[in-house]
């Protein structure tokens, strides 16, 4: 069957944001001719305290012919590149996105394909792991040595931090690609959904999302423990667009989707966000765009503790601050990749575009993976920083198990306390715009998280002014 697919070349996504109790008079006053399909978002609505609405238009409509009375936002549909969610082999080129005030327009197809930065002549770009311009997966396992993989759960404190807990009791959100199922033992298996009714959030035609859950919470597989392997898994899986990429509509409905998953359950949820808006110029994106206010909004109520992936762009882009807005917030944990010499990996991005201790800390990626139904090496490139942010997931998932009353700002703070500084020319700084506070380390991140309010990094972020509107 072909995944379905959001139309593209005759439709325009935006989200609205309505005044409470006026969405019919603004629908009336649209027309309920030019809209093609309605989607109201009651979590997000409740928490953003307006009513929010996904539509989808013809492609002719403006934002401007979108302003009525009534309305007090518009916000067109950003692509979020989901490191080869539909193409996995098509190259994807920085798009030339820009801001507008208050939201982001679309990007039209002869955009994305506009070539900003020339991709660099070298092996290491043919060869990029998910995430980057050309890329080429790493060869199958057929048996596959986790000799690596265990290498990077020793780095990383994760066994020791099993004698204090895997993660029994914390909720890991995967939005991505769909999970395996198959490859997941049943009894983690909490909740699913999918942006389509023809959807399996439990089938996964890219192997992305298998990768990113197995990684956060594998459970044995084929020898395979991933960092919190007693956390329960959600899987919300997306539809990408005719380019094989994420629109914004997607993307909120599974926000909304989490937000229900957290009223419903009472718990915290960690969601892991291993995808991003892809391009050099997209630091250019305001920090008050939808899913960011979104997920800065669900952080204050104490819904979400979302991890990002740091981005894989600083190989393509001239900028020092490649990272997009949504995993640059002071409610995020953003993860960097580094080698196995524990070194920067060349495309792990660096800075933060709304946040300056951004990245939050780093992992290492490197040799055999699990992709999909199977394994594949990656050799010393990994899998991106995609791989990197379900360690973070995992271990986050760690910490809300043994500390679920602690605010998830304590639980980052206690992430940067215990960090192991890695760059031997600042290693008494705060933050290094590479690496973050330095290595992940989950078993000291257990022990220093109940004074991490006296980590410098907990008043800082608590004292940051924000540049997220709610």
């Amino acid at each position: 069957m072909t995944t379905p697919i959001i139309p593209q070349q005759s439709t325009g996504v935006f989200a609205l944001e309505i005044q409470p109790g006026q969405s019919s008079r603004v629908f009336r006053q649209l027309g309920g001719a030019m809209l093609e399909e309605q989607h109201f978002l009651p979590q997000v609505s409740r928490l953003l305290r307006r009513e929010v609405w996904v539509i989808l238009a013809p492609a002719s409509t403006s934002s401007a012919d979108l302003r009525v009375p009534g309305v007090i936002n518009v916000e067109g549909s950003a692509e979020h590149i989901f490191y080869a969610a539909v193409q996995p082999m098509r190259p994807l080129f920085p798009p030339p996105v820009e801001a507008t005030t208050p939201g982001i327009e679309g990007i039209s197809d002869q955009e994305l394909g506009e070539v900003l930065y020339p991709i660099p002549v070298r092996d290491t770009a043919r060869e990029m792991p998910l995430g980057a311009p050309g890329l080429f997966l790493g060869p199958p396992v057929e048996r596959p040595s986790l000799g690596s993989w265990q290498e990077i759960l020793d780095s990383l404190e994760a066994e020791a931090a099993w004698e204090m807990s895997q993660g029994e009791g914390s909720i890991i959100a995967v939005i991505d690609t769909g999970v395996d199922g198959s490859r997941i033992s049943p009894g983690q298996k909490l909740w699913g959904w999918a942006d389509h009714p023809e959807l399996d959030p439990w089938q996964d035609g890219v192997g992305h999302g298998t990768m990113v859950a197995m990684i956060a919470a594998g459970r044995g597989q084929e020898g395979f423990m991933g960092v919190a392997p007693m956390a329960q898994l959600v899987s919300l899986r997306l539809r990408a667009n005719e380019k094989g990429a994420l629109p914004t509509a997607s993307l909120l409905r599974a926000l909304d989707q989490a937000l229900w998953l957290r009223r419903e359950s009472g718990r915290r949820v960690i969601l892991n966000n291993s995808w991003g808006l892809y391009g050099c110029k997209s630091l250019l994106l305001p920090c008050s765009i939808l899913v960011t206010r979104v997920i800065a909004a669900a952080d204050r109520v104490g819904a979400f503790l979302s991890v990002w992936a740091a981005g894989n762009n600083r190989h393509i882009c001239d900028q020092p601050v490649t990272n997009y807005c949504m995993n640059s917030l002071p409610a995020d944990v953003s993860v960097a990749a580094v080698t196995r010499q524990l070194w920067p990996q060349f495309y792990s991005s660096a800075g933060g575009q709304c946040y300056s201790l951004s990245p939050t800390c780093a992992a290492p990626t490197y040799g055999v993976l699990p992709w999909g139904a199977g394994f594949r090496d990656f050799g010393e490139q990994g899998g991106g920083t995609s791989s990197c942010a379900p360690m973070a997931s995992g271990a986050v998932a760690i910490l809300n198990s043994l500390y679920p009353r602690l605010a998830s700002r304590q639980l980052r703070a206690a992430i940067r306390a215990s960090a192991r500084p890695i760059n031997p020319n600042r290693p008494y700084e705060l933050h290094d715009p590479l690496t973050g506070a330095g290595l992940l380390q989950i078993a000291g991140a257990v022990r220093a998280a109940p004074t991490a309010a006296e980590h410098p990094s907990y008043a800082y972020e608590r004292d940051f002014p924000s540049t997220v509107r709610g």
